[in-house]
């Protein structure tokens, strides 16, 4: 009921939106036809039609102004007299199938929202704004009980210890490098959901449950979670965000008697940025967290910005200079894109000279290591090709931006993956299995 609300506003919002839209543009296409008229020698008759225009256009899309605001004081009261609900939305499932069932298919349009009109949803508080949480199995941890949150930490990590919950982690394999109470944060990329780790699972694997964290869970007994957030907030919101989350995540282990050994992060595309500005923020408090974090990988992140935004900035800008609806037009909705989309831009916009998840230097600490991975389209990953095309969004040289010379860095480049496959690919796997070994 209350998405259901949520997506109402947000299309009354979008009606109002392309209204005004619609009247500006017949005003630019009126102004220059009025020019034309001046110069011709008869303004004073094409202006007095302008009015006439101005008029009937004003009268219709005050009709459709009306309408709207009318339909919307309408389900405004029947949702009002439906009575407030707080039952959560439902989750997708993590199966690589679950586009197939409703619930699936409202995530996915949910998660595309976010990205693209993200700081939007934030503005006018709009129930469609996913915010900041972290997902564990079926359910979203407790955003504000930290004695709740506690007790599911304890009941998660001795059921993941014993196997005696009802899909036990089976015993680690000997030399899997695991160890006890090892916690595993996944964090997806722009206009997604946590579901897109789940991405070709029975393509891949043979199970359409099988993503990276249920092998490593296998493998290492390690517990996952996964972020489920709003990508069109500016990456440094959602690291701050996610600083909070571990904050809480690791007292709450603590409290429950089960403090994290060993804390590793995972970041997918833009997910890689907001580990990034996570991580810097906590090296700058000195967070109490810190030193069980141990690894951090980011998979095809643009460390040097995304091509199709430095189009999307430039193109704007261009647009933005031509008195023509047919570029004024086109210029407003590019400016729509929200502040996510906008970050992924060049690093010399503005934005601040020393934001945390961009730039050369990754954080460092005697003890963390990071992991850069890059794909490429291309089978084979080191020529002309791959470094021109990358995985198809992300290219090569931007995703290893922050490499260097560095021990705590570790590179891979695997070729014949696109960007989005990457997430659940079985040659990224084995790459940050076996770094993960020794990490």
């Amino acid at each position: 009921m209350m998405r259901l609300d949520a997506a109402r506003s947000l299309l009354h919002e979008a009606v109002r939106g392309i209204t005004d839209l619609v009247e500006r543009s017949h005003e630019q296409v009126a102004g220059q036809v009025v020019g034309v008229a001046r110069r011709a020698g008869v303004g004073a008759e094409a202006e007095a039609v302008d009015d006439l225009r101005r008029a009937i256009t004003w009268t219709s899309l005050a009709g459709v102004r009306g309408a709207n605001a009318l339909l919307k004081v309408l389900g405004d009261a029947a949702f009002g007299l439906a009575g407030p609900t707080t039952a959560p939305a439902p989750l997708p499932p993590l199966r690589s199938d679950a586009l197939s069932g409703a619930a699936g298919l409202i995530d996915g349009t949910v998660g595309a929202l976010n990205g693209i009109f993200g700081d939007g949803l934030v503005a006018r508080r709009n129930a469609l704004d996913l915010g900041m949480a972290l997902r564990m199995g079926d359910a979203l941890l407790p955003a504000d009980d930290d004695a709740a949150l506690a007790a599911q930490l304890r009941h998660a990590f001795d059921a993941s210890h014993e196997g005696a919950d009802a899909n036990p982690a089976p015993r680690r394999a000997p030399g899997a490098g695991g160890r006890d109470r090892e916690l595993l944060v996944f964090v997806h990329g722009l206009a997604a959901t946590e579901w897109s780790w789940c991405l070709g699972g029975a393509a891949h694997w043979g199970d359409p449950t099988a993503t990276f964290a249920t092998k490593l869970r296998a493998e290492r007994g390690a517990l996952p979670l996964y972020a489920r957030y709003n990508t069109g907030r500016p990456v440094t919101e959602n690291g701050a965000a996610l600083h909070h989350w571990l904050d809480r995540v690791m007292a709450a282990a603590d409290a429950a008697g089960r403090p994290v050994e060993r804390l590793v992060l995972v970041g997918h595309s833009m997910g890689g940025l907001v580990v990034r500005d996570a991580v810097a923020r906590a090296v700058a408090a000195d967070a109490p967290w810190l030193p069980s974090l141990k690894a951090a990988a980011c998979l095809g992140s643009p460390h040097q910005g995304a091509p199709l935004e430095r189009v999307a900035h430039a193109l704007t800008g261009a647009l933005g200079l031509i008195p023509s609806p047919g570029a004024q037009v086109p210029a407003t909705l590019l400016n729509l894109r929200s502040a996510g989309v906008r970050d992924l831009g060049p690093g010399d916009r503005a934005r601040p000279a020393a934001a945390p998840w961009h730039g050369p230097t990754l954080p460092h600490m005697p003890h963390l290591r990071w992991l850069l991975v890059a794909t490429t389209l291309t089978e084979r990953p080191d020529g002309v090709a791959a470094t021109l095309l990358g995985d198809g969004l992300v290219p090569r040289d931007s995703a290893l931006g922050p490499a260097s010379d560095r021990p705590d860095v570790h590179v891979e480049v695997l070729g014949g993956i696109q960007h989005a496959a990457m997430q659940n690919h079985p040659k990224v796997y084995a790459a940050l299995r076996d770094w993960l070994v020794e990490a």
